[in-house]
């Protein structure tokens, strides 16, 4: 059972005790409960009727009277007996989830490769806070194959699966079939999905959800790419970046210019792009991005991680992102082997 597996049912089993132990009140008005809701429609005080039989109403006690006072009190008493035994029952329930969530671990052991770590089963292969072995945390780092891998290009093939996420503009899906082919010629187990198939993959806001162990790719631009968007606006180390000057990409956190072309630079033979690395201290979860600011500047990205940053990995062992400038010098119209690619910026 995973540690999520875990919480969720002491989670669950602590709500049950909650409810058990503390009823459902409004806390003034006393109202009754219908299948577990308050309805102040349904208050059923003192000075309340309720209808017998032939349909003729009768008053309930007041319970200022002698037997109405003893029969309340009466009443009381036994539910908070109830009461006490029930919030008993559902802590021994919780006692027992964890007893016998650890013994399914220590003593019968887990499945899928995982193993048992405080009686809890992770997969060592790829858990932050196990990795390679129970208790071996990886910080600053994320684990894959069961090792605490650099936050850097170096680490571009660590994980065995990737995911491409594209925008749904052509430029973008050719780009994002381009790093599909090249990461699946590398060994990697990859998949390719629009960001309007990603389902659970994206969060409402954008926010990637890929699985663990699972590599994930952004491409496109943050004009039409929600999870780049989220990406530069929460965890990428740049973002784009207008000004009168020009545009260009500026370090996300101190807001610093890195890159900069004026507007009227950059056309269908011209343009910046970026390729970067968004690290997730919590999660220790690392996400890629590849855009430009045109369609072609994507394509000149995709084509410049394909020949020169996958197969020249080991070359950057620390580098997590880098800007590019993009020309092309043999005018066919796309990015090939006769246009010139000159590094600006990368850090």
């Amino acid at each position: 059972m995973t540690s999520r597996t875990l919480h969720s049912r002491l989670a669950g089993i602590a709500a049950l005790s909650a409810l058990l132990v503390a009823g459902c009140s409004d806390g003034g008005g006393g109202d009754a409960c219908a299948n577990g809701a308050c309805d102040a429609s349904l208050d059923s005080t003192p000075a309340d009727t309720a209808n017998d039989s032939d349909g003729a109403e009768t008053a309930l006690p007041d319970a200022t009277l002698p037997d109405a006072t003893a029969d309340a009190a009466d009443a009381a008493d036994a539910a908070d007996a109830a009461d006490a035994a029930d919030a008993a029952e559902a802590a021994d329930v919780a006692d027992a989830a964890v007893a016998a969530d650890a013994a399914s671990c220590v003593e019968v052991g887990c499945t899928g490769g995982a193993s048992c770590c405080g009686a809890i089963c992770v997969d060592t292969a790829t858990d932050p806070g196990s990795c390679g072995a129970c208790g071996a945390i990886c910080t600053g780092t994320f684990c894959a194959a069961s090792h605490c891998r650099a936050v850097a290009f170096a680490s571009v093939l660590a994980n065995g699966r990737a995911v491409i996420v594209s925008d749904g503009q052509t430029d973008d899906d050719v780009a994002s079939q381009s790093l599909s082919t090249a990461l699946g010629a590398r060994g990697l187990t990859v998949r390719t999905v629009s960001q309007d198939l990603a389902g659970e993959l994206l969060g409402a806001d954008g926010c990637p959800h890929p699985s663990a162990g699972e590599t994930f790719v952004a491409v496109g631009g943050p004009y039409l790419h929600r999870a780049v968007q989220w990406l530069d606006g929460n965890l990428a180390p740049l973002a784009i970046e207008t000004s009168a000057t020009g545009w260009g990409w500026m370090t996300r956190v101190a807001r610093t210019t890195v890159a900069e072309r004026p507007g009227s630079w950059f056309d269908a033979g011209h343009d910046l792009f970026v390729v970067q690395m968004a690290y997730d201290p919590v999660t220790t979860r690392v996400d890629w991005e590849v855009y430009g600011w045109t369609g072609k500047g994507t394509l000149a990205g995709a084509y410049y991680f394909v020949n020169t940053l996958l197969p020249n990995k080991d070359a950057y062992p620390t580098t997590t992102w880098t800007i590019v400038e993009w020309v092309d010098a043999d005018g066919d119209g796309v990015a090939s082997l006769g246009d010139t690619f000159t590094p600006v910026a990368s850090g």
